[in-house]
């Protein structure tokens, strides 16, 4: 399995209400570093724009004035599929739900929409039947950097925090 780790920042803190505003990247590579990526989105035609919470951007420190000089989502949907299939690589998320729902906004707007799976950082944990020493690592080395409100330093966490399993 080669995980590629992704995350969103959304436009709302609210979960399952807002928008994609950024996503993010983060893959573990074979000489042991972390690559990252990320990428502001400007808002969709289809998407509700009242669903911009000060609230939230007062966390993530995104302007809304900033996504609207930001890649259209088609851009981000392709940079998306492009990673997935030049990497044959599985999308790792945390919250399965919520980011699936934030993915297929985005790959609604390509012309040819299609499909992509993606599992939770949870059942990518578990589908390597990690020694309790190593998942508490994991947990330990998480739980300190979970509060990150930007894409690709919460897609960087899962990744680092993935390395601490020492899995090869």
């Amino acid at each position: 399995m080669n995980p590629v780790f992704l995350a969103f920042t959304t436009s709302d803190l609210s979960q399952y209400v807002g928008w994609p505003i950024e996503i993010g990247f983060a893959s573990n590579q074979a000489d042991g570093s972390t690559k990252s990526w990320s990428t502001l989105i400007r808002p969709s035609d289809n998407w509700d724009v009242k669903k911009w919470s000060t609230y939230a951007q007062r966390g993530h420190g995104i302007e809304f004035d900033d996504l609207l000089k930001a890649p259209a989502p088609a851009d981000a949907a392709v940079r998306i599929v492009n990673i997935v299939d030049a990497q044959r690589c599985t999308l790792v998320v945390l919250d399965k739900q919520n980011d699936h729902r934030l993915l297929n906004m985005l790959l609604a707007e390509l012309p040819d929409a299609r499909k992509i799976m993606v599992i939770s950082f949870d059942e990518l944990l578990g589908a390597r039947n990690l020694t309790a020493p190593r998942l508490e690592r994991v947990n330990r080395y998480y739980q300190r950097t979970q509060n990150v409100l930007r894409a690709e330093a919460s897609a960087a966490a899962m990744a680092y925090a993935y390395k601490q399993a020492d899995i090869t």
